[in-house]
């Protein structure tokens, strides 16, 4: 086999004393003898062990939705196929109404004011029902004084809610979804608003729907616009029972996702994994890193006041090292108010860590304090440790990794509040840094699958 590669054999068989149940090994320059009945066997066992067949690397895909369409795109074959045609009506609104893995499709539908959770499993498509809570609408209320001007009571607006997000599982078997709901308002503590957190669980095909877990608290300050709520991240991908996400705390001037937890849908229990990491972009797939964006939490007047960067925290030892610093890269410094210039931003959007976890593509929104500069987008994808700059991809939004070194790009527009993709698709190599366009476009992207 090692000669069909073109390398020199690694054993040699030296055939000496024939008629005896001696075997003469030679690695390099060195003569092994064995001896005995299992001679033979021992041979074949060394070649089995140095010489294993080489694994093949496992196909990915890239599941999108075209029109009314979810197509599902093979590599490195380049092979679409139709996975679901949405009946009229059934079209969702693109992500994240929409997700679909192993062939396996949900996304969200409403009629009227109901809203409620479709499923495709391959075969049939089923319909999950899903449970209706009053909840008091986040921010909108309304305050009664009394004579004295003292705060008698809040008067909040009441509506119905059923879903907030919604995850399916890696083999396309489960879905898991949350709900946060308010149940209560008070003056106390500057406005205090009394919230609960449900996740449930079910299989694709609606069966086994269970309530794994519900939290309560309390959210102080909500006269001064703080608010607070649980948002999904993440199934995991090395225990099909545990789910992430994180913490939403709304501020005045903006909001920080703050928090990682985990949750197991079996069980119910919760798993804080790192209550002070802010902003995850990404969590590599053993799940031990995490790429993160700190939030500074500086205000106000300065335009691009705080230092944006991407930092790699590894989540067993709490270490971290900078794959991205703003400041130190575009040398972008503050402006003072009234003074001169053109001021700039760039934030980071998304990331994804390589197979590997050794490289990692970073989405940035570039932002000019210019009016006449459209914001624009850009992908950066640079090994970890040794971190570096250049290899920016204008105008690309990173949607994962095919391998270790070619990172899926696709053509999009970033606003303050959604991702879009539009136009072509590209494969970019990191390691000879060159771009390859693919016959994909005008689709919407919905993940990239193993």
């Amino acid at each position: 086999m090692r000669e069909r590669w073109g390398l020199p054999p690694l054993f040699v068989w030296e055939g000496r004393n024939p008629g005896r149940e001696t075997l003469d090994i030679r690695i390099g320059k060195y003569l092994f003898g064995i001896t005995g009945t299992s001679a033979g066997l021992v041979f074949l066992s060394l070649c089995l062990l140095v010489l294993p067949p080489r694994a093949e690397a496992s196909p990915r895909f890239l599941y999108f939705l075209k029109g009314h369409v979810v197509h599902r795109l093979a590599f490195p074959d380049m092979r679409s196929e139709t996975i679901l045609v949405f009946a009229e009506g059934d079209v969702p609104d693109g992500p994240p109404q929409v997700r679909a893995s192993a062939g396996m499709v949900a996304w969200v539908r409403k009629e009227g004011n109901v809203t409620f959770l479709l499923s495709w499993d391959g075969s049939g498509k089923s319909r999950l029902p899903l449970e209706r809570h009053v909840s008091m609408e986040e921010g909108i209320f309304g305050i009664e004084y009394r004579k004295d001007g003292e705060i008698l009571r809040v008067v909040p607006r009441i509506g119905d809610t059923y879903l907030s997000a919604f995850l399916l599982s890696p083999d396309g078997s489960k879905i898991a979804w949350n709900v946060n709901v308010i149940t209560g308002l008070s003056p106390e503590d500057a406005g205090t608003s009394r919230q609960r957190h449900l996740i449930y669980r079910s299989d694709i095909d609606g069966k086994n729907r269970k309530l794994v877990l519900e939290q309560n608290y309390d959210v102080t300050g909500i006269f001064a616009d703080a608010t607070e709520d649980r948002r999904l991240l993440r199934w995991s991908r090395i225990n099909p029972e545990w789910i992430y996400f994180t913490r939403f705390e709304g501020r005045q001037l903006g909001g920080v996702h703050v928090g990682l937890y985990r949750c197991n849908i079996r069980t119910g229990s919760l798993e804080v994994v790192d209550d002070t990491i802010e902003e995850v972009l990404a969590l590599s797939e053993d799940e031990t890193l995490a790429a993160y964006t700190p939030n500074e939490g500086s205000c106000c007047g300065r335009i691009n006041q705080t230092n944006n960067q991407v930092i790699v925290k590894n989540l067993k030892t709490g270490k971290g090292s900078v794959v991205f610093d703003e400041w130190g890269e575009f040398a972008n410094k503050p402006l003072e108010p009234g003074e001169e210039g053109i001021g700039e931003e760039i934030m980071p959007v998304s990331a994804f860590f390589s197979p590997d976890g050794k490289r990692l593509a970073i989405t940035v929104r570039r932002w000019s304090s210019e009016s006449s500069v459209p914001s624009r987008v850009m992908t950066i994808a640079r090994k970890i440790k040794s971190g570096g700059r250049g290899g920016y991809m204008e105008g690309r939004c990173a949607l994962g990794w095919l391998d270790n070194r070619r990172v899926l790009l696709g053509e999009c527009h970033v606003s303050n509040v959604e991702k879009r993709f539009f136009g072509s698709l590209s494969l970019y190599d990191v390691v000879k840094q060159t771009e390859t366009l693919l016959p994909v476009e005008a689709i919407s992207p919905l993940g990239v699958d193993q």
